[in-house]
C-alpha cells in the first residue's frame, strides 16, 4: 500500500472538483468518521486554497452558451408629407446566441417623432450573462419634391432603344429606357407624391429637326423640369459643322423652355465605340454642350462620364471599351440606362427635394442621404437602325 503524506493528500484533493464545493457538506466534527478525524485539517485547509466557483444564472454551462450578436432591422424611409416631423415605427433588432433573459432597447425608439432628415438609431442587448451587443439602422424623413411634372425629350437614346452587350440586337423597349427607371425611382422615394415622367424620346431625330416637336411637347406635357439629350444623330464624321449646328438648335430649346418657367437639366450624350465613324465627333459635341449649361445657367448631367466610368457586366464583351454600351457601339445596355436614370435622379433629389432649409427649385443640395412588357422588335426608322444599316 503505497503511502501518503498529509502534503500530499492535500494536493491531490484539491485537484478534485468535490473539494471545491466541500464546505457546505463538512458541517462539524461530528460529521466526520473519528478514525479519519486526521483528514479534517487537509480538508479545509484544501477548501479554504479552492476558491468556489461563481454561481451560473442557468441550470446550462457557461461554456455553451453562444456568444451573444444583434441584428438590427432594415433602414426606413418615409416621406412627411407637410415637412413635419412623422412617428416613425420599425420592426425590433433580433438577438442571436447568449442566455435568457435578453432585454434589447433601441434610442431613439421606434415610434418617436424623427424630423425630416437621417438619422442614427442605435440598438442594444444584454443577457443574463451580461454579454452586451449593439447595431445600428438609419431612419429617414423625406420631404416633398418641388415638382411632380417631368418631361424627357431626345431622339433613341432617350426612348429606350436598347442594345444587347453580345449581339447585334438593337430594339425598341421602353420600360428599359431611362426615364422609365427614372420615374420608377422617383416613385420609391417619394410615395406619397404622384410624380410623372413623359418619355418623349423619338428614334431618329435630329436636334436641328426637333425645336418644333419640343415646342409642341412643353405646351401639351406642362411640365415643371425639362430633361434634354440629343445630338447623336446629328454628328457628321468627317467635320465637327454638324455637331455645332445641333448644339445651337439645343440652346435655343434651352431658352425656349426657360422663357416659360419650365426648368431645364442639359445632358452630354454616351461615348461611342470607335468602330463607329462618327464616335471622334462625340468629344467636341459634349463640350458644346457643357458650354451651353455654364452660360444659360442650367444643371449638366454628363451623361457621357456615367457610361465611360460604368460598371456593367458586359457579358463577355471585356475586350471592348465601355462595357455599358451595346454590341451596336452606340445604345447603352439595360444597364447602363439604370446607370442614366440614376445621374439624374441624383441631380433631381440635391436640386428640386425641399430639405429643412427649403431647397426650392434649382435651389442646391439638401444634404439628405439618398432606391413589365416585353421587348418588342425595334422596327421603325429612327437613329439605332439607321444607323446600323449606313454603317454608322
Amino acid at each position: 500500500m503505497t503511502s501518503l503524506t498529509a502534503a500530499g493528500l492535500h494536493d491531490r484533493m484539491r485537484g478534485l472538483s468535490v473539494v471545491r464545493s466541500c464546505r457546505p457538506y463538512l458541517g462539524g466534527r461530528s460529521r466526520v468518521v473519528l478514525g479519519l478525524s486526521f483528514l479534517l485539517p487537509i480538508l479545509l485547509a484544501a477548501c479554504e486554497e479552492a476558491p468556489l466557483p461563481p454561481t451560473a444564472p442557468s441550470s446550462l454551462p457557461s461554456e455553451r452558451v453562444q456568444v451573444l450578436a444583434l441584428a438590427c432591422p432594415r433602414d426606413v424611409a418615409q416621406q412627411s408629407l407637410d415637412g413635419r416631423a412623422l412617428d416613425v415605427e420599425f420592426a425590433p433588432p433580433l438577438a442571436q446566441g447568449g442566455l435568457a433573459p435578453i432585454v434589447t432597447e433601441c434610442s431613439p425608439a421606434s415610434g418617436a417623432p424623427f424630423e425630416v432628415g437621417t438619422h442614427m438609431v442605435t440598438c442594444s442587448a444584454q443577457d443574463g450573462l451580461s454579454q452586451v451587443a449593439s447595431c445600428m439602422l438609419s431612419v429617414t424623413v423625406i420631404p416633398t419634391l418641388n415638382l411632380t411634372r417631368i418631361l424627357a425629350f431626345g431622339d433613341s437614346l432617350t426612348a429606350g432603344v436598347t442594345a444587347s452587350p453580345v449581339q447585334s440586337i438593337v430594339q425598341l423597349e421602353p420600360n428599359e429606357s431611362y426615364p422609365t427607371k427614372l420615374a420608377a425611382m422617383l416613385r420609391e422615394r417619394y410615395a406619397g407624391q404622384n410624380i410623372r415622367v413623359a418619355n418623349s424620346g423619338v428614334p431618329g431625330e435630329r436636334a436641328t429637326e426637333a425645336l418644333s416637336r419640343f415646342r409642341s411637347e412643353l405646351a401639351r406635357e406642362q411640365p415643371d423640369l425639362v430633361l434634354l439629350m440629343e445630338g447623336t444623330n446629328d454628328l457628321d464624321a468627317v467635320t465637327t459643322v454638324a455637331g455645332a449646328a445641333a448644339a445651337r438648335r439645343i440652346e435655343d430649346m434651352v431658352l425656349d423652355a426657360k422663357s416659360r418657367g419650365v426648368d431645364v437639366m442639359l445632358a452630354t450624350i454616351p461615348p461611342q465605340r470607335s468602330v463607329r465613324a462618327t464616335a471622334p465627333q462625340v468629344t467636341p459635341y459634349n463640350q458644346l454642350i457643357r458650354e451651353i449649361a455654364a452660360r444659360r445657367n442650367v444643371p449638366l448631367i454628363d451623361v457621357h462620364r456615367i457610361v465611360v466610368q460604368g460598371q456593367c457586366s458586359n457579358l463577355g464583351n471585356s475586350p471592348l471599351s465601355f462595357p455599358c454600351l451595346g454590341d451596336d457601339h452606340l445604345h447603352p445596355t439595360r444597364e447602363g440606362n439604370e446607370l442614366i436614370a440614376m445621374g439624374f435622379f441624383e441631380e433631381i433629389v440635391a436640386r428640386f427635394e425641399n430639405g429643412p432649409g427649403g431647397a426650392g427649385p434649382l435651389g442646391g443640395p439638401t444634404g439628405l442621404a439618398l432606391p413589365p412588357l416585353g421587348p418588342r422588335p425595334f422596327g421603325g426608322a429612327g437613329d439605332g437602325v439607321r444607323a446600323i444599316r449606313r454603317g454608322r
